[in-house]
């Protein structure tokens, strides 16, 4: 669904979180909310609401100051920092690691 597709789609007269709703499937007895565009599923209004406006289709927009791997989420890459990098963060890219704190 193409971008001016979907404003149209969640201009309509229910709210955002109302239409996401529509999007919920039951899958082994459990509840989950299905991306109209990927398929993914989430467990919850807010992760698919999330993944909507935050992650699908878009490129990453955040990058590794010190190897080549980007993220759609700051979450993300903290987490990559901490775990890949942490051993040989330097000041200056601890610097870039604080930086993330900014956004």
């Amino acid at each position: 669904m193409a971008t001016l597709e979907m404003a149209l789609y969640f201009s309509e007269e229910k709210s955002f979180l109302e239409k996401l709703n529509e999007h919920r499937v039951v899958i082994d007895d459990r509840p989950f909310f299905k991306c109209f565009k990927c398929n993914k599923c989430y467990s919850s209004k807010y992760t698919l609401a999330r993944h909507i406006n935050y992650e699908c289709g878009l490129p990453p927009c955040f990058q590794c100051p010190k190897c080549p791997y980007r993220s759609k989420r700051k979450d993300h890459m903290k987490s990559h920092m901490n775990g890949v990098h942490r051993s040989d963060l330097s000041t200056s890219s601890a610097y870039a690691f604080d930086s993330l704190n900014a956004f």
